[in-house]
């Protein structure tokens, strides 16, 4: 016999049943794989850059490759071996100090980067797909004084680490459908560009980038 009469006990499980209906409405839905199933093997070759910063295609580069090998749904190998091939320019580059304390030293840098992404068949000039540019936008404390200082090859691995989730995200969940060779009159649905996924903060700054 229950120790609660039967009118508390029903009010307490419609208020149970009222408590997780919120939690079932904010459940997130996965993203869904749009990049075709025969791609199982990426080449990432050397990032273009077109801005005036020396050296950061390098980096660039180096993170996207380890990012898709942390990711494990794509093997990372040569162009011979490869079902996709990944090619990326650096189109944009800002750097902007800002802020002030009392004795002139400056506080904080603003870096602003935008990358251009094109999915291409080995051997092939023509790109399969074009995915939405990528902009990443992150301030950091450049204070040399405060405990929250940030140095410089911590800033940078930081925001190209957080470029390469992004291209592996956008590479696999962002693929356009493809309407070669289907026949006349065929077509198929679009599919919306994926939403921004919320940076591993274990590998970004206190900060973090922000994404458009």
């Amino acid at each position: 016999m229950s120790p609660f009469p039967a009118g508390p006990r029903r009010i307490a499980l419609w208020l149970l049943a009222l408590g997780l209906l919120p939690v079932a409405g904010c459940e997130r839905v996965a993203p869904v794989r749009t990049l075709p199933s025969w791609v199982r093997g990426i080449y990432v070759p050397m990032f273009e850059n077109e801005t005036f910063e020396p050296g950061i295609e390098q980096l660039a580069t180096k993170m996207t490759q380890e990012e898709f090998l942390r990711d494990g749904r794509l093997d990372v190998v040569p162009e011979r071996d490869a079902d996709l091939v990944l090619k990326a320019k650096i189109t944009e580059w800002l750097s902007k100090a800002g802020g002030s304390s009392g004795d002139k030293i400056t506080e904080d840098e603003k870096i602003t980067m935008v990358v251009n992404v094109g999915l291409y068949e080995p051997f092939e000039d023509e790109p399969l797909a074009v995915l939405k540019p990528i902009r990443i936008s992150s301030k950091f404390n450049i204070d040399v004084r405060s405990s929250d200082f940030e140095p410089e090859p911590d800033r940078r691995r930081a925001l190209f680490q957080a470029l390469g989730r992004r291209i592996v995200f956008d590479t696999i969940t962002g693929f356009p459908p493809m309407v070669r060779d289907l026949p006349a009159g065929v077509t198929l649905p679009s599919i919306p560009n994926p939403e921004d996924i919320e940076p591993d903060q274990s590998l970004l700054p206190r900060r973090g980038p922000d994404f458009d």
